[in-house]
């Protein structure tokens, strides 16, 4: 990244933090974790809250729910049916204070594997090995438990990606407790469905889902790791993992 690039990043980021404000909660979680499930899950909410279920694409999900450090934050939120959720996959930093914040986690192998397909695939921003994407220190396994390690005492509530794989309802639930909402279950029930992998897969626009670089939405399982890692990348988690005494992953 050019120092201009840095410095456009970091005024974006600075203007987002101060239109933060205190009834806004924050949907920290490093990328590809499921940040963008729980963001469709709750913009299909208040599609079929206040738009009479107008089907939600990647487009009217990123006009609805916002981003710090890329969207305005200064502007008015105008949805009732929940308090306005703000995606970030930045480190906790210390201006968040006490902000209500939700974690979303998933296994950090299963997170290298699809974050590298993303960056390498898809993006063209990488194209090293994945030996090599894993450790390193901006995309890899070091950032993830720097991340996470940031995080894990901020969070109001973690919800695992395994765990919605399981029970969405369930897991979904949890969040609007925190967001304090209690929508009708056929509601909830609805939008859920609406947030299946394939319905995320069919939001996707044509040209996003067919193009070379491949979509948005992969298999969307766990345990897929298991065919990437070899004995000494397993090894070199197991380490990083003893390092930042996180064993929430083993």
């Amino acid at each position: 990244m050019s120092v201009t690039s840095r410095a456009s990043s970091y005024l974006r980021l600075a203007s987002g933090l101060a239109g933060l404000r205190s009834s806004d909660v924050l949907l920290a979680s490093f990328p590809r974790s499921g940040n963008t499930w729980v963001r469709f899950f709750l913009c299909n909410l208040i599609s079929l809250s206040e738009w009479d279920g107008r089907e939600v694409d990647f487009a009217l999900l990123n006009r609805t729910m916002p981003e710090l450090g890329v969207d305005n934050l200064l502007a008015r939120w105008p949805h009732p049916t929940i308090p306005r959720v703000v995606k970030t996959h930045q480190r906790y930093r210390f201006m968040f204070g006490r902000k209500a914040s939700i974690g979303i986690i998933r296994d950090p192998r299963d997170v290298m594997v699809s974050y590298y397909h993303f960056t390498h695939d898809r993006k063209r921003i990488y194209s090293s090995s994945f030996a090599e994407f894993i450790r390193h220190p901006r995309y890899g396994l070091p950032s993830w438990f720097a991340h996470y390690s940031s995080w894990r005492s901020r969070w109001s509530i973690v919800v695992r990606f395994e765990d919605m794989l399981e029970e969405p309802v369930r897991e979904l639930r949890r969040i609007l407790d925190v967001l304090d909402v209690e929508p009708p279950d056929e509601v909830v029930e609805e939008a859920v469905s609406r947030t299946s992998l394939g319905a995320l897969q069919r939001a996707e626009s044509p040209k996003t889902a067919t193009d070379r670089y491949g979509a948005f939405a992969r298999s969307g399982t766990s345990g897929q790791w298991r065919t990437y890692f070899s004995d000494e990348d397993s090894a070199h988690y197991a380490e990083l993992a003893k390092l930042h005494g996180a064993g929430v992953y083993v």
